[in-house]
């Protein structure tokens, strides 16, 4: 081994000593994922660093809750239609293969369109580490430079030691956090049967439910809706809001809310939008629709 490998060898260890001191204390995902997107960018240098999950609704689609950029290429943080836009890739991921691109107008995974979106997006070259779970794709890690990049073997080999450690690192703070969300919602659900056991007003237990659950999430609007009698509009009728204006009384057509939302309506599946201006499945009319009632994530049941 000569000196330039054994000086990376350890600029490896030390990364990966870093990253087990910063997580120790915590059992929060998202922290976990902010500090190991962050130390593993700089150490690399690199323009981007982002982890993505696919939805378990939707295996095409994956969602970006964390990214880190360097200043050099946007944030990335939203829903993308993977399969659609990159199948090349995406079939990649689902034989759990190391992705490695030196640049995007190299190879044949990217044609010019491909690429040019790519381009737009900061992205010249990257590796990606894909997790698979018996046998099914359930993230990825991305490693990402606006500009092209020879990637060393070494350099590939400690993404692929980070992105391991990370997904161990998560399976342990998802199982701790599992427990204390269990444990919280009987709390919360204790109080909340506590709250309203003596009232036998149907609306006057509505709002104290919605205020709950605004509470409880930290959001800022909780409402619930009914079907009008025709099943095609749903009119809110008690809503808890900080912050935004309440839409109580208001009412809207099913189509309106978008055909995705409306599928999952349909089927009994709750639906979910980490932001819906990054979210594919919402076109321009949809948008305008929940931009103007202040909704730009949200979780409908």
């Amino acid at each position: 081994m000569d000196l330039s490998e054994e000086r990376t060898r350890k600029r490896h260890e030390e990364l990966l000593r870093a990253l087990s001191e910063a997580t120790r204390e915590t059992s929060d995902a998202t922290e976990i994922l902010a500090i190991t997107a962050e130390l593993l960018g700089r150490h690399l240098g690199v323009s981007r660093v982002a982890f993505t999950g696919t939805d378990p609704h939707d295996p095409g689609r994956y969602i970006v809750e964390r990214d880190w950029t360097d200043g050099s290429a946007p944030s990335i943080v939203g829903a993308w239609d993977m399969d659609r836009d990159h199948k090349l890739l995406t079939d990649r991921y689902r034989l759990g293969e190391t992705v490695v691109s030196m640049g995007v107008r190299k190879g044949p995974m990217f044609d010019a369109p491909t690429a040019d979106r790519l381009t737009a997006l900061g992205l010249r070259a990257g590796i990606d580490v894909p997790l698979i779970v018996e046998g099914e794709l359930v993230a990825v890690l991305l490693v990402q430079q606006a500009g092209p990049r020879e990637w060393s073997t070494d350099e590939v080999k400690i993404v692929e030691d980070v992105a391991e450690r990370t997904w161990a690192w998560l399976n342990r703070a998802r199982a701790e956090r599992a427990l204390r969300e269990r444990e919280r919602t009987q709390a919360v659900l204790l109080a909340w049967t506590d709250g309203i056991r003596h009232d036998r007003q149907p609306r006057s237990i509505l709002a104290k439910t919605m205020a709950l659950v605004r509470s409880e999430l930290g959001v800022a609007r909780a409402n619930y809706a009914e079907a009008t009698a025709r099943g095609d509009t749903l009119i809110v009728v008690n809503d808890c809001v900080d912050g935004v204006a309440s839409v109580t009384g208001q009412a809207f057509p099913l189509e309106a809310l978008g055909a995705a939302v409306l599928a999952e309506h349909v089927a009994g599946a709750p639906f979910r939008t980490v932001d819906t201006h990054r979210d594919a499945r919402f076109d321009a009319a949809t948008l305008a629709l929940y931009d103007a009632v202040q909704a730009r994530a949200f979780v409908s049941v």
